[in-house]
């Protein structure tokens, strides 16, 4: 299923992560808790989310959802 283009504005929980529901399954992205409390921007289109802070635009994280992953950690492990 193709998703639309969308924004949404959310704070940073106290442990560093933003919750995102994406067909029905919630999944938990890890932005690191130095950011705890802080409000960003999830900028969506299809799997693909851009984080940003949103009072200074600061770029904070870009990642490909993995839908086949409750959670998105902040170092994804590599394929060897």
């Amino acid at each position: 299923m193709r998703h639309p283009r969308r924004v949404r504005a959310d704070p940073v929980s106290t442990t560093g992560n933003l919750t995102l529901r994406h067909d029905g399954r919630l999944h938990r992205i890890r932005i690191g808790r130095a950011h705890a409390g802080t409000h960003v921007l999830l900028l969506l289109h299809d799997l693909d989310i851009r984080i940003m802070n949103a009072a200074t635009g600061e770029s904070l994280r870009e990642l490909t959802l993995d839908r086949t992953r409750d959670d998105q950690p902040q170092h994804p492990r590599t394929q060897k």
